[in-house]
Formats: structure tokens, C-alpha cells, sequence
């Protein structure tokens, strides 16, 4: 006993079950301590503090955090500017709006910069904002029984119009605002970038007129750009380059437009729109640019990188000369590259998951595959969006649209419902 540790009273090593007390016992604590709770008697209560985890973020994670915050905030849209919410001082505002852009530059001496034009189109589309009811366009051919005017009510609408004190109706106005956008757009002053091409684009969605698009965007590309001069007549333009791949329409503005021709139910207006948008050159262009350039540029310094290894491998060995253990090693790289990169390409180019009703036709080359596949993408949408919703009937449509539909398909190298790629027919 005398060599035995004495172990300190407060630390507590036994694995005897702890004494639980009695029930009468428990109750007669509990009841003393609701009587005589009080701040002290908590002040000098030992409780055992546990311990909550709480996930913390890498230094890693965080800069990544930080940088989607940053990118996700820089893509957010400004607020739309406020406007009054009379209906005719919104009148006179469109007209003072589309005064303020379109003098001659002969008089005020400069041409329309940019921020003011998209400060215009978005004071429109929050005029737009306040009616949303009145969005909505008839869809030609299917107006509604009891709403057709005849002449007599459109004679008596001119006449109360003309009024005085006579309410101004929201759909003249929205009327109005489509038209001097559009009226903005045909300036020769104005300059259309491709901020200002998304802002009217998005507009006119809204308002459900989309009848116009493959004329803007044909003007977008062909439109003379507006210079100023500090002499008479203040103004002068270069010749526009329609092929060039700055003037692509934009994907996500090209899909808002396809959307709203979608929505308007316009079958001509809807393959129009993409063959003034996807089927371009420009777009081809903007694309190889935009998602093809790494991949050409990699194929071009592949050799010098692999004539670098190569000698490099070539000095570290001693099993053959430095001249043939060099071509050796080359060799061995190109072909694992090429190799490597053949089955990289055929992989991305013959991909068909994506597919859905239109597909390409046999003997379709494989770069041109993949520079149009957004445009067989479009198509494949506008089928779905013509054709029935029902997967079973798929292929029995009919119709002179759903022709004009298959063939404008078949001349540009795609197949619509193709039999191999139907359902129970694998």
C-alpha cells in the first residue's frame, strides 16, 4: 500500500453503472430547484459545456466562393429606372426619349452615344413592366369570337382617341413603344451593339412582337457603323462586315428570339429566325473562335513540345544514340497524341444524346457536325414545339407546316424523326 498512487478525488476512474437516484428523490430535487432558481444558484451550477462543430471552408474554398460571388454579381442586371405611373406623362416620356436620340447630328453636333440608347430601350421596358396584362398578342388565326371589331367600332375608337380628357388605351402604348424602338434601331447615327441588340431583342419578346427580328438582325450585320467627326457634317460611317465574327448574334439572344417566335406560334418566323441567326457565317466563325482555337493551337505547338521532350528523354538514356533515341521518343509522343486526340474528336463530334427529333443525315462531315450543332438544336426545338407532346405519336403529324418543316430540315443536311432513332424501332 505504501508504493500504491493515491489517484486525486476529482478524477473519477470506475467503471461501476452510476447510481441513479430514487424517483421520490428526483422529485423532491425538482421541485427545490424550481423554488430556488435564481440567477446565482446558475451562476454556481457546474454545467459540462459540449462542444458544437461547426464546418469551416478552406482557404481555397473560400477564393472560389468569393470569385462566384463576384462573377454571379457582375452578371446580375442593373434596376430598371423609374417612371411615372400616369399613363400620359408615360406617353410623353416615350416621345421625349426617342426625341433625345434621334436629332441630326448636322444640328446637335454629335451622334448618340451607347449609354444613352440603352438607357432608352430599358426606360421602355420598365414602361412595359407596369402593364403586364397587357403583353399578350393575339397569335394570327386565332382571335378570340366576340372580339373582332368591325368598321363601324374601329370608326367610333378613332373618334373617342381623338377626345379630349379621353383615356389613353395600354396597348396603343405598348404599341407606341415597339415602334420607336424599332425606329431606333433604323437610325443611321445610332450605332447597334450588341448590348443594344440584347436590350431591343428582350423588348419586343416581352411585348410580344417579334415579327421584325430577322430584319434587325440582318441590319445588326450589314448596318454601316456611325463615326463622328469634329467637322460638318459631324458624322461619317465604315463599311460593315457582315461575315466578320463580331457581328454573331449572340447564343442567349438568338435563343430569347427563337423563344418568342415559339410563343407567337409562327412557323416561317421561327426557321427564319435561325437562318439569320445560327446559320450565318458569322456565327460559324464566332465559334471556332470562341471553342475551337485552343484545341488548333494545341494541335500546332504539339511537334515542338514533343521534339522538346524527346531530347530531353534522348540525353537521360544510354542504350542507343541520342540522334535515334530522339526520333524514337518523337515518334512514340506524336502518335500517343495523335491517337488520343483523333478518338477526343470523334467523341465530341459523333455525340447524339443531345438529340431528340432532328438528326443529321448519313455522310454529314464531322466538323461541320459540331460548328452546326446549335443550329440543328434550334430545329430539333421547333419540332418538338410543332409536333405532338405525346412521345407515342411522334411521326404521325401532318400538315403543310410540319412539311415545310421536314423539308427546310432535309435541304440543310437533317432528318427529322428519323426511323432507327425512334422509339421501338432500335
Amino acid at each position: 500500500m505504501s508504493g500504491s498512487r493515491i489517484r486525486p478525488s476529482r478524477q473519477v476512474c470506475s467503471f461501476a453503472p452510476p447510481i441513479r437516484p430514487s424517483l421520490a428523490i428526483r422529485d423532491r430535487l425538482q421541485t427545490a430547484g424550481r423554488a430556488t432558481c435564481s440567477s446565482k444558484c446558475l451562476q454556481q451550477a457546474k454545467v459540462p459545456q459540449t462542444r458544437s462543430y461547426r464546418p469551416s471552408l478552406s482557404q481555397r474554398c473560400r477564393v472560389q466562393q468569393q470569385r462566384t460571388f463576384l462573377t454571379s454579381s457582375s452578371k446580375k442586371s442593373e434596376p430598371l429606372p423609374s417612371v411615372p405611373a400616369d399613363i400620359a406623362e408615360q406617353q410623353s416620356l416615350i416621345q421625349t426619349l426617342y426625341d433625345s436620340v434621334s436629332g441630326d447630328p448636322r444640328s446637335t453636333k454629335k451622334i448618340p452615344d451607347e449609354k444613352d440608347v440603352l438607357e432608352v430601350l430599358r426606360t421602355y421596358q420598365a414602361i412595359v413592366e407596369k402593364y403586364p396584362s397587357n403583353h399578350e398578342r393575339p397569335v394570327p388565326g386565332q382571335g378570340s369570337k366576340g372580339t373582332a371589331g368591325t368598321a363601324t367600332s374601329a370608326m367610333l375608337k378613332a373618334m373617342h382617341k381623338d377626345q379630349p380628357g379621353t383615356q389613353i388605351d395600354p396597348s396603343d402604348l405598348l404599341g407606341d413603344i415597339s415602334e420607336r424602338a424599332t425606329q431606333i434601331m433604323e437610325l443611321p447615327s445610332v450605332f447597334i451593339s450588341a448590348d443594344i441588340l440584347e436590350s431591343y431583342i428582350k423588348l419586343q419578346a416581352q411585348l410580344n412582337r417579334p415579327q421584325n427580328f430577322p430584319a434587325i438582325f440582318d441590319l445588326y450585320r450589314n448596318k454601316p457603323s456611325p463615326r463622328p467627326l469634329n467637322k460638318e457634317p459631324y458624322i461619317s460611317f465604315a463599311a460593315p462586315s457582315p461575315n466578320a465574327p463580331s457581328v454573331a448574334v449572340h447564343p442567349d439572344v438568338a435563343e430569347v428570339a427563337l423563344s418568342a417566335a415559339i410563343k407567337y406560334h409562327s412557323l416561317p418566323l421561327a426557321l427564319s429566325i435561325i437562318d439569320s441567326t445560327y446559320c450565318h457565317k458569322s456565327y460559324a466563325r464566332f465559334k471556332i473562335i470562341k471553342s475551337a482555337i485552343v484545341p488548333i493551337a494545341g494541335t500546332f505547338i504539339a511537334p515542338v513540345a514533343a521534339y522538346t521532350l524527346a531530347n530531353k528523354f534522348a540525353l537521360i538514356q544510354t542504350t542507343m544514340d541520342t540522334g535515334h533515341a530522339t526520333t524514337v521518343a518523337m515518334a512514340g509522343i506524336m502518335t500517343y497524341i495523335a491517337v488520343v486526340g483523333s478518338m477526343g474528336y470523334i467523341a465530341v463530334t459523333t455525340a447524339n444524346d443531345q438529340m431528340v427529333r432532328v438528326t443529321w443525315s448519313s455522310g454529314m462531315p464531322l466538323w461541320e457536325r459540331w460548328v452546326r450543332e446549335e443550329e440543328r438544336a434550334a430545329v430539333d426545338r421547333v419540332a418538338q414545339a410543332w409536333g405532338f407532346r405525346n412521345r407515342v405519336k411522334w411521326g404521325d403529324e401532318e400538315g403543310a407546316e410540319w412539311d415545310e418543316l421536314r423539308e427546310w430540315a432535309g435541304v440543310r443536311g437533317m432528318v427529322l424523326d428519323k426511323v432507327e432513332f425512334m422509339q421501338g424501332m432500335e
